[in-house]
């Protein structure tokens, strides 16, 4: 008979080797979800209608190439999953409202391409119907708790006195050389240059839901409480490149993550009008400097924001070309 042992969180599991878990078949408009119950040691899958489906909380995170070779136990059974997933998860479930996951990794068969491409076309009835979604930015440092906690309150200052002043009651002189060395900095530079801010599929991810919060470590910050940060950022930015240059300021994704929190209030203001969607060329351009791991995704990333029309004339297919696809 094995011997138990303790896992990181303390519980008891049996040292048997663990088969690897088999997907079954979803039936039309299904989903999966990854539930927790009290008194279980393990989460376990389930199948659901969407239009049915019990509360649940959407993931976003980054894949940024990783490799799935970390194991998760689900159903006495083994799947792989991603280091920065591994890392991320008993957070995610610390903080979740619901009893239920939503994560692309673990709920959609990622060795079937044809069940990839129907789930992928309910992507955006999955974010929005969500009870909220987690974003995932990785493990925190004391710069970025610094900075998690001071966001939400620089962003009052901001609606209520303006940028400037909303500086200058942090008392922070921005033109000032020792700004670029505090603590507040350094944690922005850090968690606006996290490389979910540069994946194509994240945009998506965080515009349809309307509950979103950001996790960093053990730190939570809403974003709405980040939007109103993101334009004063850009213009202090600017000024901080005129004042001392583009190697002054380091990491050259800091512009990127500014504008990208930017571009998801502008596009969610798109999708509350029923009648509005974004232009597919202007769409495409936005997110051309966004990465992908397969060049389709470049495109099927950002299918549920465009129009109708061109959702239903573009059958998602992961064994097309990306002459065939831009056809």
């Amino acid at each position: 008979m094995s011997e138990p042992h303790q896992d990181e969180n303390g519980i008891k599991k049996e040292t048997h080797p663990f088969q690897e878990y088999r997907y079954r078949p979803l039936l039309p408009r299904h989903i999966r979800l990854l539930s927790f119950s009290r008194g279980s040691e393990e989460p376990y899958i389930i199948h659901t209608n969407l239009n049915t489906a019990p509360s649940y909380t959407s993931i976003s995170y980054s894949w940024h190439g990783q490799q799935r070779d970390h194991d998760l136990h689900v159903d006495s059974h083994k799947l792989k999953i991603i280091e920065n997933l591994r890392i991320g998860l008993p957070h995610l479930i610390k903080q979740a409202g619901t009893q239920s996951l939503w994560i692309d990794e673990i709920c959609i068969d990622q060795e079937n391409d044809e069940e990839r491409a129907v789930q992928i076309s309910l992507m955006e009835e999955i974010y929005t119907r969500c009870q909220e979604c987690l974003v995932w930015l990785g493990d925190g440092t004391p710069e970025t708790d610094i900075a998690i906690d001071a966001i939400p309150r620089i962003s009052e200052h901001v609606k209520l006195y303006g940028a400037k002043q909303a500086w200058e009651r942090e008392g922070i002189d921005v033109h000032s050389s020792e700004f670029l060395e505090s603590c507040l900095w350094r944690g922005l530079v850090n968690l606006f240059s996290r490389p979910w801010f540069t994946r194509v599929w994240t945009l998506q991810e965080c515009i349809f839901p309307d509950n979103v919060l950001f996790l960093c470590g053990g730190k939570v910050l809403s974003f709405t409480d980040m939007e109103p940060l993101a334009f004063p950022l850009l213009q202090l930015l600017t000024s901080l490149q005129l004042f001392f240059g583009n190697a002054a300021l380091g990491e050259s994704k800091l512009f990127a993550g500014f504008l990208r929190v930017r571009r998801i209030t502008e596009f969610k203001n798109v999708k509350k009008d029923p009648k509005s969607c974004l232009d597919t060329l202007r769409l495409l351009y936005f997110t051309r400097p966004l990465s992908a791991s397969n060049r389709l995704d470049k495109i099927y990333g950002v299918l549920g924001l465009a129009a109708s029309s061109l959702r239903d004339h573009l059958k998602i297919d992961y064994h097309s070309t990306d002459v065939q696809v831009s056809r």
